[in-house]
C-alpha cells in the first residue's frame, strides 16, 4: 500500500514536497510519482515534453517506520505552473504494484517578478503542453515586441525575444520547438 500522509506542497525553496506512507509485508523495492495533465486538455493537443519523472524515497526497512518524504525541484520543467494529477506508485519484490489516490494541484513553479519574464514563461508552458499553440505564442510575441522602446529597458531582451520568435516561426519539427521552449526559459531567467 502507498498513500499520501499530507497534501502535496511547495517547499520553501520551491521544490515539490511529498509526504507519504508505504506498507508491504516484505518491503517495497521502488516507488515513484506519476504525473498527468489535469483539467481540460485541448482536443488533439500535442505535448512536446513527457510528464516529469520523480523517484520516491522508501521508508527504512526496519518494518515499523512506514513514513517517507521526497522533495524535488521541478520548477524548471515545462509543466511547472500547470494543473496536474499526481498518483503515487510502489512496487514490491514480487512485482506487485500499488497506487495511491490521485491528487490534483498546480505543480510548483519558479516565481518571476518581472512581468515580461512571467509572460515568456507562460507562453513557454503553453507551447510545451501543446505544440498546436504555436500561432498563439507567435501572436503574443508580436504583441510584446510591437513597441520595443516602451516595453524594454534593455534592447538585448528585445533581441532575444525576436530571435525566439524567428526560431519559433521557422521550426520544422518538435525538436526545433523544444529548442524554442528551452530558449524562452533562458530569456526569462
Amino acid at each position: 500500500q502507498i498513500r499520501f500522509a499530507e497534501e502535496p506542497r511547495r517547499a520553501v525553496n520551491g521544490a515539490l514536497e511529498l509526504d507519504y506512507e508505504v506498507e508491504d509485508d516484505y518491503g517495497a523495492v521502488s516507488a515513484q510519482a506519476l504525473f498527468e495533465q489535469a483539467g481540460e486538455v485541448a482536443l488533439g493537443a500535442r505535448p512536446l515534453y513527457d510528464a516529469p519523472e520523480m523517484k520516491l524515497t522508501l521508508p527504512r526497512r526496519n518494518g515499523r517506520d512506514i513514513a517517507a518524504r521526497t522533495s524535488r525541484d521541478l520548477t524548471a520543467h515545462p509543466w511547472a505552473g500547470s494543473l496536474v494529477d499526481l498518483t503515487l506508485e510502489a512496487e514490491d519484490a514480487a512485482g506487485q504494484k500499488a497506487q495511491s489516490e490521485t491528487k490534483t494541484f498546480v505543480l510548483p513553479e519558479r516565481p518571476f517578478v518581472n512581468p515580461l519574464a512571467r509572460a515568456l514563461v507562460e507562453q513557454r508552458r503553453l507551447l510545451a503542453l501543446d505544440a498546436n499553440a504555436r500561432p498563439r505564442v507567435l501572436a503574443m510575441m508580436d504583441a510584446v515586441t510591437l513597441r520595443p522602446e516602451d516595453t524594454f529597458d534593455t534592447m538585448a531582451h528585445y533581441l532575444g525575444i525576436m530571435a525566439a520568435r524567428t526560431r519559433l516561426q521557422m521550426a520544422q519539427d518538435d525538436e526545433a520547438l523544444r529548442d524554442v521552449v528551452d530558449y524562452l526559459w533562458e530569456i526569462a531567467l
